[in-house]
């Protein structure tokens, strides 16, 4: 036999066999590896705060209309006017310097008495808002009969972050 087929045969024979004895001392650190590519994004973190800018009930069946209770955290008062028939401009005052926009607050209104199906929005695209005042205009109506018509009527505010 060659040599060469001799050395196969020893090597074939020897890797089925398996190596026996120690490992011998580690050999010196290798040069450090390029670095890998990037793992995926994490989960989003944890939302901003959010809290109740204002709130107001307003009783729109006196007259003049008056605000019952209000607060909040930016909010320390509010005032309403009634404008016309189930229209009221409510004004909550207080520090809304942190509001840039309008655009930043939820508003909410709903009725607080619906014994006529009464309903109440509030309107977009009048809101007001200064460092010290947030102004929301509030329409009533009633639905019951032959269709909507203004109303006046008691209802709720709130201002949402």
């Amino acid at each position: 036999m060659s040599r060469r087929i001799a050395g196969a045969l020893f090597a074939a024979a020897f890797a089925l066999a398996g190596c026996e004895g120690d490992a011998g001392p580690m050999g010196p650190q290798g040069p450090q590896g390029e670095p890998g590519a990037p793992g995926p994004a994490g989960p989003p973190g944890p939302a901003g705060p959010s809290y109740i800018v204002g709130f107001a009930s307003v009783d729109g069946l006196s007259v003049p209309a008056s605000v019952m209770a209000s607060g909040g955290e930016a909010t320390d008062s509010a005032t309403v006017v009634d404008t016309a028939i189930g229209r009221y401009e409510l004004t909550f005052h207080g520090d809304f310097s942190g509001v840039t926009s309008v655009n930043e607050v939820i508003v909410l209104a709903t009725m607080l008495d619906t014994n006529n199906f009464h309903v109440a929005s509030a309107s977009a695209d009048e809101f007001r808002l200064t460092p010290t005042t947030f102004t929301v205009v509030v329409y009533v109506w009633q639905t019951q009969g032959v269709g909507p018509i203004a109303a006046d009527g008691d209802f709720a505010v709130l201002l949402l972050i």
